[in-house]
């Protein structure tokens, strides 16, 4: 066998990807045509609309760009969501789109000071809280402070000991403070959980990230022989350039900002320019907004540089797009080129082989190229890319990633001071360094981002510990409630674990002095209020500032009644084993609301109701209870007793199987419960879904009674088998149906048959049964169903026709299948 575990990745035959003969993409564009993702706005006609209206074409907020409306497909922004309102949806027409443009031109639907008109006319996202003029509103701000914004900042503490850098992390990397990273808009995946984590010697900084991926890829665009003989380099067809996101490689990437401007609002999104040369590339393209800009890029690529222990250093100017520099402001650092096309001077074939192919691996290293010689076999394929290592400023950054169990882990690592007028210069270790970071999941271009900015600090030292700032909560107030008269207000702070421990805690009343708390307080103005709080700890790290908003009502009649509450428990009731115990409490008509509810249980400590509870102490118990209103009333104390027996443990068992758990309207399947182990006299009950017809099958029962469905032995030692059909009615509507059921013995223990419970009546299981296999989605069945749901077709024996969710689910099953 061939020697495939060398350098860089290890690959496995799990890679060789099954391969189909009608294309993916297109029946997924044909899907995007006749689906309408709920809440979603990217409908055809908005982008150009919008780029109209407001003249916004190759700015920053151009509407080719998901994110104008868009937080993450398919969630709304605030600016999607107030569009939603004003009735713009996937099926508007043009005029429908520019009057809901223009009816919420003057809000302020992301609530940062600025109207919706004032950000577009300036080129700001009007749905990103965070992206605005940095003048002075032209709309008076509402009186209520803003709260300022939680900070995203990642620390790097001193170390003495240097990490090796293998993507594995090492027991040094467990004293590094995690900072996670939400990113999202990217293609395949979408979205990822990126965990950061830094550390720092004298001469050195040094990361390691780990982020989620479902899929490790690294067929990035092979070469693959032909029936025929030719060979043919697998792309997807007609992909504009920047593309590909089938045939192509994991990538992570990062953005170090040197003097770009407005990057410390808006992050990396502040040098996108979607939708430029669309006609030539898929995603627009990127550089800085005004001549001397410059970022640093960091950018690890699985297949190209990640193999060679790499991560490709390269810089971002303000190069705008021409067809001298199709790139535009993307650049590399001065050095070798770490890796080359594998291509002959026709492009009609790979131009190298190697001893390790055919592929995996989809590299050829460049120091064991091979002439390529056609010994190869149809359907064999041949890795696409030539690496090496990389020289001069573009090898700065070592780096090496490892994929397992669905993450990657990369570890990487620089100088601090590189000397490179293209590099960020950590020269300062008390500066803030700004970041941004992106995620590609097997895509060329197309990668989720981050919403905003990061900042990357030094900690003092490898003696300071604590660095994380307390966290304080309120209670007695909620934010936007509503409350009759004055509220008492209570803050309670808590630091970190293993942290310097709370120093004080401080508030504001309406955006009045700054007072140190000491014991709860009250607030007492009628109309809107608002309390701002934070901590401190012994350390010196100061929290963020929270707020919470609320109202108080000026009410004619005071409210001096206490609410009541109830319980599920019956005084003096008795109970099996263990009682799960319900409180709900009400106020009276027109008062002030219920605001919290306490219990005890068996007179031990007070605890805050949030949720149903469960006691299980065998014998007498009691479980007292109370609820305090806004108001500040509180109800006498209530205590219900009862006791709980110990019933022994049932000595047989029952697990039901179902024939077939997907049926269509009047099907039936046929059920099978097992019952193991011994009893004197045992009986089976079962409960069918309401209005389904049960027919008994086989079985050694001395007793059937058929109007309830039970089946009872007189003396039972010996295990059993009791098999029924379950027919569901002809005119059923889609749904999942449960069935119930219980053995019981002559002590009284009463065990719940377990197993399978649920049968499905499934529209999906018709079009499964369409073609030659009932079993999976066909191709056929596919375009069938797409084409019954543009038609709105229903089929046979169903109420409805296919819904978009479940056209998705058919698409994803015929994917997987």
């Amino acid at each position: 066998m061939k020697q495939k575990y060398r350098r860089g990745i290890d690959v496995v035959d799990k890679h060789l990807c099954q391969r189909k003969y009608m294309s993916l993409g297109l029946l997924l564009i044909t899907l995007t045509v006749l689906l309408a993702v709920p809440g979603a706005l990217a409908v055809g006609n908005f982008p150009p609309l919008f780029n109209l209206e407001y003249n916004t074409t190759g700015t920053r907020i151009d509407a080719s760009s998901c994110i104008i409306c868009h937080a993450g497909v398919p969630a709304l922004n605030d600016y999607g969501n107030d569009l939603n309102q004003a009735g713009v949806n996937s099926s508007s027409t043009d005029t429908e789109l520019i009057n809901g443009l223009t009816a919420i031109e003057q809000l302020d639907s992301d609530g940062d000071g600025f109207s919706n008109i004032v950000e577009i006319n300036e080129r700001f996202f009007p749905g990103n809280s965070l992206d605005h003029p940095a003048t002075t509103p032209t709309a008076t701000p509402t009186a209520t402070p803003t709260p300022p914004v939680n900070e995203t900042i990642l620390t790097s503490l001193s170390v003495t000991t240097t990490p090796l850098i293998d993507g594995i992390s090492e027991p040094i990397w467990d004293q590094a403070i995690p900072l996670m990273v939400n990113i999202s808009g990217g293609a395949n995946a979408g979205s990822h959980n990126v965990i950061l984590k830094s550390i720092y010697t004298d001469d050195s900084v040094y990361f390691l990230v780990k982020w989620n991926d479902p899929t490790e890829s690294l067929r990035r665009m092979p070469w693959q022989k032909q029936a025929d003989g030719t060979w043919k380099q697998l792309k997807t067809p007609d992909a504009k350039e920047g593309g590909e996101q089938t045939y192509y490689e994991d990538k992570f990437s990062q953005i170090w900002n040197l003097n770009i401007t407005g990057f410390e609002v808006s992050g990396c999104s502040v040098l996108c320019h979607a939708g430029e040369n669309s006609d030539v590339k898929a995603y627009g393209n990127k550089y800085t907004a005004n001549t001397g800009e410059m970022g640093d890029i960091w950018h690890m690529k699985i297949v190209r540089t990640n193999t060679t222990g790499f991560v490709d250093d390269q810089y971002i100017d303000s190069t705008g797009y021409s067809n001298a520099t199709p790139d535009a402001g993307r650049h590399s650092d001065p050095g070798l080129v770490p890796y080359y096309d594998n291509i002959n001077a026709n492009k009609t074939a790979p131009n190298f082989t190697s001893a390790d192919q055919p592929a995996p691996p989809y590299w050829i290293f460049d120091d064991e190229k091979q002439p390529f010689n056609d010994t190869y076999s149809v359907d064999d394929e041949i890795a696409g890319i030539i690496v090496r290592p990389p020289t001069g400023d573009r090898a700065d950054i070592r780096g090496k990633a490892v994929y397992m169990d669905g993450n990657w882990t990369l570890e990487y690592g620089r100088k601090l001071i590189t000397g490179s007028q293209f590099d960020i210069q950590f020269s300062d270790l008390k500066q803030q360094y700004l970041f941004g970071t992106a995620v590609f999941d097997n895509a060329q271009t197309r990668h989720s981002y981050e919403n905003g900015v990061s900042k990357f600090v030094f900690a003092a030292s490898a003696n300071v510990t604590d660095i994380i700032p307390p966290v304080t909560t309120i209670s007695g107030v909620t934010e936007n409630g509503s409350y009759n008269n004055s509220v008492n207000v209570t803050l309670n702070a808590t630091d970190n674990p293993g942290g310097s421990g709370v120093n004080e805690t401080f508030y504001m009343v309406n955006g009045g002095p700054t007072t140190t708390y000491s014991a709860p307080f009250v607030v007492d103005t009628i109309g809107p209020d608002n309390i701002t709080y934070w901590s401190t700890d012994n350390t010196g790290n100061v929290e963020s500032q929270n707020m919470v908003n609320f109202t108080i009502v000026n009410v004619s009649i005071e409210d001096a009644v206490p609410p009541v509450t109830t319980t599920t428990i019956i005084e003096n009731g008795s109970y099996n084993n263990s009682v799960n115990v319900t409180l709900n409490a009400t106020d009276n008509p027109g008062g002030s609301g219920v605001n919290e509810t306490f219990y005890m249980v068996n007179g031990g400590p007070t605890t805050t109701y949030s949720a149903p509870f469960v006691v299980d102490t065998i014998g007498p118990d009691n479980v007292t209870y109370w609820s305090t209103d806004n108001a500040g009333n509180v109800e006498p104390q209530n205590i219900v007793n009862f006791t709980i027996v110990e019933i022994p443990e049932a000595n047989a068992t029952a697990i039901r199987t179902i024939e077939n758990k997907s049926i269509l309207p009047g099907e039936s399947t046929i059920i099978t419960v097992n019952i193991a182990g011994t009893a004197n006299a045992l009986a089976l009950h079962e409960i069918p879904p309401e209005g389904w017809n049960v027919t008994r099958g086989t079985d050694n029962a001395d007793v059937f009674k058929n109007s309830t469905i039970e089946w009872v032995w007189k003396n039972t030692g010996d295990n059993k088998t009791v098999t029924y059909t379950m027919t569901a009615p002809s005119n059923i509507s889609i749904g999942t149906y449960n069935i119930e059921g219980t053995i019981i013995d002559a002590k009284g223990t009463l065990i719940e048959v377990a197993g399978d419970n649920s049968v499905k009546i499934d529209i999906l299981e018709y079009y499964r049964r369409l073609g030659d296999d009932p079993g999976v989605i066909e191709t056929m069945d596919l375009l069938r169903a797409f084409d019954d749901f543009r038609n709105n077709i229903v089929p046979q024996g169903f109420d409805r026709p296919l819904s978009a969710a479940e056209v998705d689910d058919l698409v994803n099953e015929w994917i997987n299948s």
